[in-house]
């Protein structure tokens, strides 16, 4: 009996056709997520509001599962693509595409009701592209095309080709003739399963294409604009090494974690957390700066545990070995300012301790990098200026991002009235997430932070600023609105400790 064809010619044209378009499109997807330098998902997982939304925050909230979300995204769908363009284990790519565009769907599905700040491409009700895409997979998973101009047929002969051979071993020399020429791949059949192939070959040369296209786009505005001598980035050369510089830290929050980081110092539970999935690999790569942290000032216990714990660290960028010098906590900054084995400290307290604690270091023969903003008025501005102009000591101000050369180049783009006469200029700042610095007492979770606000030197951490206030207070209102005020600058506090 004659064997019937799975498909008409014209039915396995289409299935093919429609196989190789969702391929072309998810594995561009995923190079192009591929080639955008820090590419993360987290924007789009942000505007999930259905039936996805609580997952989606979980892992929002979680750095390390949004990483791997991220890693499967980008490959999964160049693995798909791929998959469904060379007809190679296509049920499987098929069924995954589904699984992952209908992840899509559940998490921005045009549901009435539900507004996305990001703008939808077209006008949907209920059914979108993004679900037309996932339903067509699931049509290629059940209508399989791997059995026809797919490299399925090739792998599917080469599992079958030891048992044919020892088919034609059991029977007759005529038969066995005849069922080689029957099982035996013809050229035609060969070219039909790798059609994947030269598809493969376009879509490499297009986005080649679109690549350069995109660079030669990029020449002509600049060469349009006069802008080729610009200014551009160009990479530091590193600093002559001399004396190993002792640096004490006055302040260990956010800000000096991060300062701390960029003089090659990370806490053992963030190395321990990041260092077995080749997240620290860029950090390892920077320059041994030189220098130890061997004094940590802080107002809050936990914090100058973590500090303590920050400075010990062993493992250092640029091969550099720990200095074995001891890091020394100090209850105030004074204390700090009179060790003579302190060569420079860094002020990263909250901004209405910048002024005084800067300028008593400049005084004390201290090299100080100071966060910003440098001071609260114009009389502290004054003195911390002169303070530095009178000495011979090193001083910087954290401005140093206006420094970076897009800015230089926004300065000359300006200079050289490409824009034209400029009337208004808006600007934003934007933090009002779980991690945005506002709300410093609970954790990305809504949960409180470790530590016990009794361990805080409320005094200190107010500082002048806590001094005048009681002062202005105390001579214009009772007692009861004094202690009412006094409450409620300690409950302030406790939301703002360090930077």
């Amino acid at each position: 009996m004659q064997k019937t064809k799975p498909f008409t010619n014209l039915q396995a044209m289409t299935l093919v056709v429609l196989r190789l378009l969702i391929g072309w499109h998810l594995l561009y997807e995923g190079i192009s997520k591929l080639l955008i330098q820090g590419w993360s998902s987290s924007g789009f997982l942000r505007e999930s509001q259905w039936i996805m939304a609580g997952v989606a925050k979980w892992i929002i909230s979680n750095d390390a599962v949004l990483q791997v979300v991220d890693f499967m995204n980008i490959w999964g769908l160049i693995a798909i693509g791929l998959g469904l363009i060379l007809g190679l284990f296509t049920r499987v790519a098929a069924i995954s595409g589904a699984i992952l565009v209908l992840l899509y769907y559940f998490n921005n599905a045009p549901i009435i009701g539900i507004e996305y700040s990001i703008p939808a491409e077209g006008s949907n009700l209920i059914v979108s592209k993004t679900l037309i895409e996932a339903v067509a997979l699931c049509v290629l998973a059940v209508f399989l095309t791997g059995t026809i101009w797919a490299m399925d047929v090739l792998v599917s002969r080469y599992k079958n080709k030891k048992k044919i051979k020892k088919y034609i071993m059991d029977i007759d020399k005529d038969k066995s003739q005849q069922a080689e020429e029957k099982n035996v791949q013809s050229r035609r059949n060969v070219i039909k399963a790798l059609v994947g192939i030269p598809v493969l070959g376009a879509f490499a040369y297009e986005v080649l294409q679109k690549t350069s296209q995109y660079k030669k786009s990029e020449s002509s505005i600049i060469k349009e604009l006069n802008l080729g001598d610009i200014q551009k980035p160009s990479k530091m050369l590193g600093a002559v090494k001399g004396d190993l510089i002792r640096i004490g830290i006055v302040g260990f929050g956010n800000r000096a974690e991060q300062l701390a980081s960029g003089l090659g110092f990370l806490h053992p539970d963030e190395i321990k957390s990041k260092l077995p999935d080749g997240k620290l690999d860029d950090w390892l790569k920077q320059e041994d700066l030189n220098v130890a942290i061997t004094g940590i000032c802080e107002v809050f216990d936990l914090h100058a545990e973590k500090g303590l714990a920050t400075a010990g660290c062993e493992l250092l960028p640029g091969g550099a070995k720990p200095s074995g010098l001891a890091v020394k906590r100090y209850r105030t900054y004074r204390e700090m300012l009179d060790d003579k084995t302190i060569d420079a400290v860094i002020v990263a307290t909250p901004d209405h301790h910048h002024a005084r604690i800067a300028t008593d270091a400049i005084k004390a023969g201290k090299h100080v990098y100071c966060e910003k903003s440098i001071a609260l008025s114009e009389d502290e501005l004054h003195e911390v200026y002169d303070a530095v102009k009178n000495s011979d000591r090193i001083f910087q101000l954290g401005h140093q991002i206006t420094q970076n050369v897009v800015f230089q180049q926004a300065k000359e783009i300006m200079k050289r009235d490409v824009l034209g006469k400029i009337t208004l200029i808006e600007t934003t700042v934007n933090r009002n997430t779980a991690s945005g610095a506002w709300i410093r007492h609970l954790d990305g979770n809504g949960n409180p932070k470790p530590g016990s606000t009794e361990t805080i030197d409320w005094e200190q951490w107010l500082g002048t600023v806590h001094k005048s206030l009681l002062v202005l207070i105390d001579t214009t209102t009772g007692l009861n609105s004094l202690i009412t005020i006094r409450v409620c600058l300690v409950s302030f506090s406790r939301m703002n400790m360090t930077q």
